[in-house]
Formats: structure tokens, C-alpha cells, sequence
């Protein structure tokens, strides 16, 4: 019971600290900003879910997991393209070639899902889309999925709250996400909602009251992934906020590459097979294959377990695949040598606004995907991931602000023209 007393206590002040700062953010509902809504409400939900008691088999559950975002992505897309003001960013060109990269592979329908639900981020508005909508809406997601885990641990405790799994997973409280989760999916999750709130935290009370609810959430989960992306969200939340206060990207673009860094050496390091829970076997395996087809990679759908280990199989459709557990190998797996330099390609790109704000805020986006897939996958091109709509969020941020100069701009609706003149006092971070 203390456990869940403690989750529900955490949830309260996570969600106290997220609506102290967006009432100094407060923007209209836009389509982004539903589209930012979904992408994190459903993003957390379907961590929490356990579908398999309603009988469905994985390829449904990945059905269901993504169709809100292709859905959504969709219609963001569509109403773009009918306003005949589409525009292809350089970031999204580079994306669209590692996905070509992906489609070399056996199965078509995994990348196809995927590409889906990456079309807000291939094709986005001339003019961009809305800043404080899309960062209004991840806030609005994150706090109804944080009164939903609340619930869910109030009414059925025994079945959220379970004990630890072994002494080496136990945590301070003892207790971790039992039934409902997948694995480190929660955890992974909360780390990736917590350095969103971070970064529009506004106040040092909202970021205080984020960063103790946010820490006995990822801590009591259990997930060590995720607290190891939680303290890397913090580490960049504060060269991001240095960043803003010299008005200099060095410090944040030191601390992304120093998060790129380790995620492309990490298994290269001596382990031992038994370290990180047998993650260095999966590395290796990874390696050998990669060596057998380095230049186009086998396509997202090959990695996956099964009762004879590692196989490439032709009948798994959209099921969840068993990830390399490192963003660089899955990369490299997925779309080999030429896809992975693609893929790089596009999150440099998409830091290279020529606005401050959007710059500092998408690069530090760059260093917490990628602290978040050290040692998991949780957002990337190609696959249903654990967390599929983070990346898209990043390149939607990147294009929020695109500094390249067209000859026919977009005529902004009245909401949008509304909310960027509202924006203009928002560039600056000003902890109060």
C-alpha cells in the first residue's frame, strides 16, 4: 500500500508542476496540438495496458498501438497538403532516404505502419508548425496519462504494484509496475515525459515539483533504463537551460554529443555476457550480422527472438520485434551503413534552425532520444518502437521554426497567426 500511496503521490506532483508552468504557455488547441496530445497520452497508455487479457495477439497489439499516431499523422498531413503549402524539410528528406533503406528488407508492412505514422515529420507546413501548441499538447498528454497511472494504481494496486523480480531489479521502495507494464516500456516512457516537462518548465517550483514526481515514478517502476535516461534528462535540462542563459548552443550541444558518444561506443566496451542482463550477447549478435550485410541492413522487421534465438522471419507482420538494444546497431541492423548515415544526417539537420529557441530545444531533444535507446530502443524510423511517437515529436519541433527561405509561405490560419504573435515573448527562458 505504501508503494502506491507513494505512485499516486508522485503522479499529483508531476502533474501540479506540468499545469503551474502551462498556464504561462497557454495556446489554442490546434491540429499540432492534439496530434502532440495523442502522441503522449497514447504513448504512455499503451505501456500500462495489459491487452494480452483482452485476448489480442501481438500483431493487433501493434496495430492498435499505432494506429492513433498514423491516424492522427494523417490528417496533420492531409490538411497540410489540401492548403497547398506543403513543403519537404531537409531533415525530412534525409529521413525519407533511411526509410528507403528499410523497405530493402523481407517484410513491407512494418515499414509502411512506420512511415505512416513519420509523415508529419517527412512533410510539414512552409510556414512550420506551432511551437508552443506542440509543446502545449505533449503537456496536456503527459498529464492525463499521469491521472490515468494514478487511477489505475488506486483501484487495482495488487495488480500494478507487485514485488521486485530479483534483488538486482528491486528498487528503494521495493516495488515495482507488475501486470500492466512491458518490461522497461513504462519506465522508458516516464524518463522521455519527464525531460519534455523539463524542458518547458518555466519556474524553479514547476521544475521541482516535475523533477521529485517524475524521479519516484521512474524509481519505482523499477526500470533501470529508464532512471539511466532520467539522470541523462536532467544533465541536458541543465546545459539547456545554460544554453539559454549565455544564449550559446554550446553547452547543450556538447552535452548531446557527449550522449551520442557513449550510445555509439557503449557495446564496442568490454562486457562481460552476463553485464546489463545479457544486453552485450544481443550487441554482439548484432555486430556479426551487420558484418554479413553492412551497406543496406536486413530492414526493421528482422531482429527477433524466438524459442531458436536469433532468425529472419516472413510471418511476424507487425508483431513487436526483440530490439539490439542500441540505437546505432538497430540502425545499422534496419538499414545498414547507408541507412544509419541517413538517419544521423537527419538529426543534424534537424538542429540547424536558424532560430535560437527551436535550435537549443531540438537539440537537446537529439541528446535525450538518444540517452533513451543506450541500452533500449525506444523511438526510431522503420519499426513500432516503445515509444514511436517521440522522434516524430522531435523533427515536428525541428520544423516549428524552418529557417529556409521559400517563395510562396503558407497563409497561417487565424488560430496559428494568433498564436505565433502570442509566441513572441516565449523565446526567452526566464526561470522566475
Amino acid at each position: 500500500m505504501t508503494a502506491a500511496l507513494v505512485m499516486m503521490v508522485a503522479c499529483l506532483l508531476w502533474v501540479a508542476g506540468i499545469t503551474v508552468d502551462r498556464e504561462k504557455t497557454a495556446c489554442r488547441r490546434t491540429i499540432e496540438y492534439w496530434w502532440a496530445f495523442s502522441a503522449f497520452f497514447f504513448g504512455g497508455l499503451f505501456t500500462l495496458a495489459s491487452l494480452s487479457a483482452a485476448k489480442l495477439n501481438g500483431d493487433q497489439i501493434t496495430a492498435l498501438k499505432a494506429a492513433p499516431l498514423v491516424l492522427l499523422g494523417i490528417v496533420l498531413t492531409g490538411r497540410t497538403l489540401l492548403r497547398r503549402c506543403a513543403f519537404i524539410p531537409p531533415a525530412g528528406f534525409a529521413l525519407a532516404i533511411c526509410f528507403g533503406f528499410m523497405f530493402t528488407g523481407e517484410g513491407l508492412l512494418m515499414p509502411l505502419v512506420s512511415l505512416l505514422t513519420f509523415l508529419p515529420a517527412l512533410i510539414v507546413p512552409r510556414g512550420g508548425y506551432n511551437f508552443d501548441s506542440l509543446r502545449a499538447g505533449a503537456a496536456g498528454g503527459i498529464s492525463l496519462f499521469l491521472a490515468v497511472l494514478a487511477l489505475a494504481v488506486l483501484v487495482q494496486p495488487q495488480q500494478f504494484l507487485v514485488g521486485c523480480s530479483g534483488t538486482y531489479k528491486c528498487s528503494i521502495w521495493g516495488a515495482k509496475i507488475g501486470l500492466g507494464a512491458l518490461g522497461n516500456s513504462l519506465g522508458i516512457y516516464l524518463a522521455a515525459a519527464a525531460a519534455v516537462t523539463f524542458l518547458a518548465a518555466t519556474t524553479w517550483y514547476g521544475f521541482a515539483l516535475a523533477f521529485w514526481g517524475s524521479l519516484l515514478c521512474v524509481e519505482i517502476t523499477v526500470s533501470r533504463s529508464g532512471l539511466v535516461a532520467w539522470v541523462i534528462a536532467v544533465g541536458v535540462w541543465i546545459c539547456y537551460v545554460l544554453a539559454k542563459r549565455i544564449r550559446s548552443r554550446i553547452p547543450v550541444t556538447t552535452a548531446s554529443l557527449l550522449v551520442c558518444t557513449t550510445a555509439a561506443l557503449i557495446p564496442f566496451r568490454d562486457w562481460r555476457p552476463s553485464d546489463l542482463t545479457f544486453r552485450p550477447v544481443l550487441w554482439w549478435q548484432a555486430l556479426r550480422l551487420f558484418e554479413e550485410s553492412p551497406l543496406f541492413g536486413y530492414g526493421p522487421s528482422y531482429w527477433a527472438r524466438d524459442e531458436t534465438g536469433f532468425r529472419s522471419g516472413s510471418n511476424f507482420a507487425l508483431t513487436a520485434n526483440y530490439s539490439t538494444h542500441n540505437i546505432l546497431l538497430e540502425m545499422l541492423i534496419s538499414a545498414g551503413l547507408l541507412g544509419a548515415i541517413a538517419f544521423i544526417f537527419a538529426l543534424a539537420l534537424a538542429t540547424a534552425s536558424t532560430r535560437f529557441e527551436i535550435s537549443s530545444y531540438t537539440i537537446a531533444l537529439v541528446g535525450i532520444v538518444i540517452g533513451l535507446s543506450l541500452t533500449e530502443v525506444a523511438s526510431a524510423p522503420g519499426r513500432i518502437y516503445l515509444f514511436p511517437g517521440f522522434l516524430i515529436y522531435l523533427f515536428a519541433i525541428a520544423s516549428s521554426a524552418d529557417g529556409t527561405k521559400v517563395r510562396q509561405p503558407c497563409e497561417p490560419s487565424r488560430e496559428t497567426a494568433g498564436n505565433a504573435k502570442a509566441s513572441r515573448g516565449h523565446d526567452t527562458f526566464s526561470v522566475q
